[in-house]
């Protein structure tokens, strides 16, 4: 039997409430591009499309969701790096109400993401204390 061999790595987060992508998208589009060099393939309503050919990554991010892809294994540290600022970025702009579920595929040695990026947050009662004066701030 042969060893397992990656193909590819993928990040994905499913929000709940994420409506503030209508208004933010070319705020998150343009500090991923920033950051990262991310060009947009794609933009609509209903999500857009980025991609960074250097380093293999796609990008896909709508009211309900936002699922990074590298199909390059050897780009696993890029592919760390803007899955956890993608997922970041995103839950400050975008101000889900929670995440049901937040996930990368792929081998098992890509680092640690960040908590806020990989884990199920409810983020409902931290919004209403920043609306009742609270420095809350998730991004």
């Amino acid at each position: 039997m042969s060893d397992w061999t990656v193909w590819q790595f993928q990040f994905d987060q499913v929000f709940d409430g994420a409506y503030r992508y209508l208004d933010r998208c070319d705020e998150f589009m343009s500090i991923v591009r920033e950051k990262h060099g991310f060009m947009p393939t794609s933009v609509n309503p209903n999500g857009c499309d980025m991609e960074s050919p250097e380093f293999g990554l796609r990008l896909h991010v709508a009211t309900n969701n936002l699922v990074l892809t590298c199909v390059n294994p050897a780009k696993r540290d890029a592919f760390t790096e803007a899955a956890d600022f993608c997922g970041a970025a995103a839950v400050g702009l975008f101000e889900p109400f929670s995440i049901h579920y937040g996930n990368r595929t792929g081998d098992r040695s890509i680092g640690q993401l960040r908590r806020s990026s990989s884990r199920i947050i409810d983020l409902s009662l931290s919004r209403r204390s920043a609306i009742c004066g609270g420095k809350y701030r998730p991004f």
